[in-house]
């Protein structure tokens, strides 16, 4: 069985009964009169009509005349309390009272409750920050202990860069050295036909354009850098400048291949594989 609650503030107006009831009841029949005939009013208004030209600038006409009207209103005629009478709003101020308080108490609690949970943080937080300074702390002892180990370890870096800097020097002399054998030993031993080997009438330099020729360090050049270049098509296409003798000794000597599918391609042995 339900049980319902009433307020002192309600039994109190209910003491009065039916005196002051009767007049709040009195004065919101009038109250709510006036309203209805204020709506009535307003609905045999005309709808206002924008002008399609400046609708913003006739609203705000329209908001200005409203809040004049307001003012004006406020102007000449006081606020009133409702209801007039003292006792009454003497209950609805206690009554207003009563609620703040119960509002108020709630808020407190919820305070409370929240200070409890800010103070568990801040205890959280106080404990992670105690652990990484003791963290920070440690780390800073083991990086002191492994300054001396770091130094030392980066001499040694330091002389092994050093010592490959050295062995890279000596390779880029070899290959400086190696190469300027090889070119003099090639033009040297297997130079192009002179002019007296043209004379000749040999099948393979009489019509020989000599001036256009590629020696044999040009070719040996062509077929590396195609070889490292581009792995996948290591052949180079033969024209007139190649000189068949030529051709010939790299064939026999096995530093050439010639490509089974086109004879006049050939490509560098893989010697480096």
């Amino acid at each position: 069985m339900e049980t319902t609650t009433v307020s002192p503030v309600t039994d109190e107006l209910e003491s009065h009964e039916p005196e002051q009831l009767t007049t709040v009841k009195e004065q919101c029949a009038r109250d709510w009169k006036q309203v209805k005939n204020l709506q009535s009013q307003l609905q045999s208004l005309e709808p206002l009509v924008l002008d399609e030209t400046r609708p913003s600038q006739q609203i705000l006409q329209e908001q200005e005349k409203r809040c004049k009207a307001e003012l004006q209103y406020l102007k000449e005629n006081s606020l009133k309390t409702l209801p007039e009478d003292p006792a009454i709003q003497r209950l609805l101020l206690q009554q207003s009272q009563e609620t703040r308080h119960e509002q108020l108490s709630e808020t407190l609690v919820f305070l409370r409750a929240k200070r409890e949970e800010v103070l568990a943080g801040i205890k959280a937080e106080e404990e992670a920050n105690e652990l990484l300074l003791g963290l920070n702390k440690s780390l800073k002892e083991k990086v002191a202990t492994c300054g001396g180990s770091v130094s030392d370890d980066n001499s040694a870096l330091e002389m092994a860069v050093n010592r490959l800097k050295v062995d890279l020097d000596k390779v880029n002399e070899l290959d400086k050295f190696f190469r300027r054998e090889l070119k003099q030993l090639l033009t040297h031993h297997f130079p192009l036909p002179s002019e007296t080997d043209s004379a000749k009438n040999l099948e393979d330099t009489r019509d020989f354009d000599r001036e256009s020729a590629l020696p044999l360090t040009a070719i040996l050049k062509s077929l590396i850098e195609q070889t490292l270049n581009s792995p996948a098509q290591p052949y180079i296409e033969m024209d007139d400048r190649f000189w068949s003798r030529h051709i010939e000794l790299l064939l026999r000597c096995q530093i050439v291949l010639k490509d089974p599918n086109n004879p006049n391609r050939i490509k560098l042995v893989p010697f480096h594989l």
